[in-house]
């Protein structure tokens, strides 16, 4: 792979495509067509439950899908590494036109216009619960403080261990620490909200259009 060599260190973005590698912000908006804000805030509440409630019991399809989901969380910590990386920013330009003049009035990309418009999901379940007004309008500032805390290695091996210990056994295999594992995933469902607003914005800036320019990144090696 190609994006391996390009970046021969430990936190090689190794699940990503050479396409991926230089415009990661196609990973995020592709996370989020495939999994909704409310929906993944909701499952990676269930496999916190489940990793502490430590025998739970999965349906095999319920298994595939929390395998899949854990792959996609892990592609966009590459993604999000790769921009923080890349030292971008927002600017008060970039994020304007996701709020209105008024407090609490924000403008949602088409596709979430879609969601409103023919899910069950109303605006209030596409705020973010854990973002201050700063990180609202700038979520790079979540996105810095988080790979400042750990850096990717180290982050996919805890999202690794917390899958792994929501799947199985605490009696047969060692399982994830229960403080430990309710801090990576309150850390984990704050990034991916700073993602998901990263994704709004973009959109909006984009003209709604579902695919994100690309734009090759200078990464910091």
């Amino acid at each position: 792979m190609k994006a391996a060599k390009k970046y021969p260190w430990k936190n090689a973005p190794v699940q990503l495509s050479d396409e991926e590698v230089e415009n990661p912000l196609q990973v995020v908006a592709l996370f989020f067509i495939n999994h909704k804000l409310p929906t993944i805030r909701k499952q990676l509440l269930r496999y916190l439950i489940a990793g502490i409630k430590d025998q739970h019991k999965w349906k095999y399809k319920k298994v595939v899908d929390l395998l899949y989901t854990f792959q996609d969380v892990e592609r966009l910590m590459e993604a999000l590494w790769l921009l923080r990386k890349s030292g971008v920013s927002c600017t008060e330009a970039d994020s304007g036109g996701r709020y209105g003049p008024h407090a609490l009035e924000i403008h949602w990309s088409a596709a979430v216009e879609n969601e409103l418009a023919f899910s069950e999901y109303d605006e209030t379940d596409f705020y973010t619960n854990n973002l201050s007004q700063a990180e609202e309008r700038n979520p790079y500032l979540v996105i810095n403080e988080f790979f400042e805390w750990q850096d990717l290695d180290a982050v996919k091996s805890k999202i690794s261990f917390w899958c792994h210990t929501a799947l199985t056994n605490p009696w047969e295999y060692q399982a994830m620490d229960k403080v430990e594992m309710a801090d990576i995933y309150q850390r984990v469902n704050k990034i991916v909200e700073a993602a998901f607003v990263l994704n709004e914005i973009q959109l909006l800036k984009n003209g709604n259009k579902t695919s994100i320019p690309n734009t090759p990144l200078q990464v910091k090696v």
